[in-house]
């Protein structure tokens, strides 16, 4: 009886606080990161689900607190709450704002729905400027790979959020970030090369 209160005692010891493992991030300890997503994002999902009412929407909300976590640490205060406080406020504020950007992008479509095509007439100068951008970002658009290709077209002409084409492709969704980052970057810069940018 009295090892298992021992190593029970041990292992509370052991055991950070969370605002230990706040303190610790701020100092750049990865492994601190890791030990205070493991206690708190199952709670951070269940804030982010509430709000949401998406699981999938709610997992991409819990991986950018955790990163906004990450890179404030040092701005924590313990005299405005926990740490626990902290990550959950941070969880649904970020919720909150994915809903109203939800709200915004559906009421941008449905207006544009709406809204009468314009049928002004293009001068010669017009037709040779839209003929010229074309070609520009043909270019640009050849210097990415196939797979950069797709991911662009399944994101901005396919519409889909980065975890739909993650689950659409079977990959992971920080795959898919990185791999979208890449390949606006490489576009980025071949439109820059071009002088399209300036």
């Amino acid at each position: 009886m009295l090892s298992l209160i021992l190593s029970f005692a041990a292992s509370l010891v052991g055991r950070r606080d969370e605002h230990s493992l706040v303190r610790a991030i701020a100092d750049g300890d990865k492994e601190a990161l890791r030990a205070l997503y493991d206690r708190l994002s199952a709670r951070a999902l269940a804030v982010a689900t509430r709000v949401l009412g998406s699981r999938t929407d709610a997992e991409e909300v819990v991986q950018d607190v955790f990163v906004e976590v990450w890179h404030h640490a040092k701005t924590y205060d313990t005299r405005l709450g926990s740490a626990p406080t902290w990550i959950l406020s941070i969880a649904r504020n970020r919720s909150i704002d994915r809903l109203r950007a939800r709200a915004s992008r559906a009421r941008t479509v449905e207006r544009v729905r709406h809204e009468p095509l314009s049928q002004a007439p293009s001068t010669p100068l017009d037709d040779s400027v839209e003929k010229e951008t074309r070609e520009v970002v043909r270019r640009a658009l050849s210097t990415l790979t196939d797979d950069q290709r797709q991911l662009l077209e399944l994101a901005y002409f396919g519409g889909l959020s980065q975890s739909e084409i993650a689950a659409q492709l079977d990959e992971p969704l920080g795959t898919v970030k990185s791999r979208v980052r890449a390949a606006l970057a490489r576009l980025h810069g071949a439109l820059d090369e071009e002088g399209a940018l300036s």
